[in-house]
């Protein structure tokens, strides 16, 4: 689906291995494709960073759909003799997974993207602003220079450095982990300290055999043996199934893929303790919810006090079917609050120096290689 072959052991059924999808220009690649498969059976697992081509990278959603797979694959067989542009976007297979503000986003101005058949925000043009597009649905113009959007996204990265903003990470993986041994559970093949209090959110790392980050997510502690894992959009199989594989058959416990039971809406900058506190009886001070900590605020909504964009702010969990009307009570406060895309978070990430897992880091990294030392506990 995205002009890559597939390679790998398949997550559902341990012992099949595909190398498949191979078209006239990655032919040249099989020797390395091959050399790296009988590694990968040999040591049960990559022993390099090979995520580009993983099997695992894709959505289950998308990569059983086939008309999907259809329109993708003419689309990507084109990109072999076309320009590579920065942010490229496929246009086919598209609208396959959207978020409860879907729509909303639409009527607001959103360019979407798409990962793993996910519709994202990348920027959005206000209609009601000098940016507007005249009426036409934004899309981007691609170049090596400076793009279209880039207007755009300069004025969400400076609303979100200097008054609020709100951001649709309903994409985001969700899986709940919850049983008895959960927390051995997750002690064992996490590098940070999971043994937390009740409420507390933590940064750590999955790490194979060579030190290196199979994957980065958050963990936060519901209860005593109940856990909330949070990780990107596309790592939700390729996480399920390092999980899967490296629990054992004595522990009592059981996770779940929840993404679709909670949308998330980030809410940050300065001022985004003053809207909250209009929605919520929580006390928001920062003695009160200090940063790290995630609590339910109402509502079935829970306010986890984190950020990858470097501001005050919550990332908000709310059920799915309250989603719209929550921002709707958001904005009621702030009628000037509007939406952010992906291209403004990476900026603000950057400028903050937050690493993405397939970017800066990767399962050749470790930790301290990373600059992350301080998410590994060497003393449990």
């Amino acid at each position: 689906p995205d002009g890559q072959y597939n390679l790998g052991e398949c997550p559902e059924l341990r012992g099949l291995y595909v190398a498949t999808g191979f078209n006239g220009n990655a032919t040249s690649l099989v020797p390395t494709a091959t050399k790296t498969l009988s590694q990968w059976i040999v040591n049960d697992g990559p022993t390099s960073d090979v995520w580009g081509v993983d099997i695992r990278r894709h959505g289950r959603f998308s990569f059983n759909d086939t008309s999907y797979l259809k329109s993708r694959a003419q689309e990507s067989v084109k990109l072999n003799v076309e320009t590579p542009f920065p942010r490229f976007e496929f246009s086919s297979g598209r609208n396959l997974r959207k978020s409860p503000l879907f729509f909303r986003l639409k009527n607001e101005g959103a360019c979407f993207g798409t990962k793993t058949g996910w519709e994202r925000v990348n920027w959005l043009t206000p209609r009601d602003t000098k940016l507007t597009f005249d009426g036409k649905e934004p899309k981007p113009t691609y170049g090596f220079g400076k793009q279209n959007w880039f207007a755009s996204q300069r004025e969400e990265h400076i609303l979100t450095r200097e008054k609020a903003i709100v951001f649709d990470l309903s994409s985001f993986g969700k899986i709940l982990v919850q049983g008895s041994d959960a927390l051995p559970f997750l002690q064992r093949i996490c590098c940070n300290q999971m043994d937390a209090p009740i409420g507390k959110l933590i940064y750590t790392g999955m790490l194979n055999e060579r030190g290196g980050f199979e994957t980065d997510v958050t963990v936060t502690r519901l209860s005593h043996d109940s856990f909330l894992i949070v990780t990107s959009t596309a790592q939700v199989i390729h996480d399920l199934d390092w999980m899967n594989r490296h629990r054992r058959s004595d522990e009592k416990f059981s996770f779940f893929d929840v993404t679709s039971n909670y949308a998330c809406l980030a809410l940050m900058g300065p001022k985004s303790r003053d809207i909250l506190s209009k929605v919520t009886d929580a006390d928001l001070s920062n003695d009160a919810f200090p940063f790290s900590t995630s609590q339910d605020i109402g509502d079935g909504v829970r306010a986890s006090r984190i950020s990858y964009m470097g501001e005050l702010g919550w990332e908000l969990y709310v059920p799915t079917e309250i989603a719209d009307h929550f921002f709707d009570r958001l904005r009621s406060h702030d009628p000037s609050l509007r939406f952010g895309g992906y291209y403004a978070i990476d900026s603000l990430r950057l400028e903050k120096g937050y690493r993405a897992w397939g970017g800066d880091i990767s399962p050749d990294d470790t930790p301290l290689e990373s600059g992350l030392g301080f998410a590994v506990n060497y003393d449990k």
